[in-house]
């Protein structure tokens, strides 16, 4: 087709609304789920299955997730994505260093 390549920042914007995107229909479904769980089963309370998987093993990963599952239906109500990697922290770090060796 001889197309060009999408540049890198070309891709990070896509990737960016695309993740917005898909954030948004998930909180909506586990919304919905969660409420159709209280009205379909008459209860406030409810036996659900919590189980989390980090990206490496051991304690040397720094990617995870978490999924909160309701038992009877297998829907997802709730799930949560770790990270012990913070990018503008590890930015703020390195000012900080920058400084106290100028001073």
């Amino acid at each position: 087709m001889n197309l060009p390549a999408l540049s890198k920042s070309g891709y990070k914007k896509h990737e960016h609304k695309l993740l917005k995107v898909v954030t948004d229909v998930a909180e909506d479904s586990m919304c919905n789920s969660a409420k159709e769980v209280a009205e379909t089963f008459n209860r406030d309370e409810c036996v659900v299955s919590v189980d989390g998987t980090w990206q490496h093993r051991g304690h040397t990963s720094l990617n995870g997730c978490v999924a909160v599952l309701f038992i009877d239906t297998g829907k997802v109500l709730d799930m949560e994505v770790m990270s012990s990697y913070c990018p503008t922290c590890r930015k703020l770090q390195k000012c900080i260093r920058m400084l106290n060796m100028l001073l």
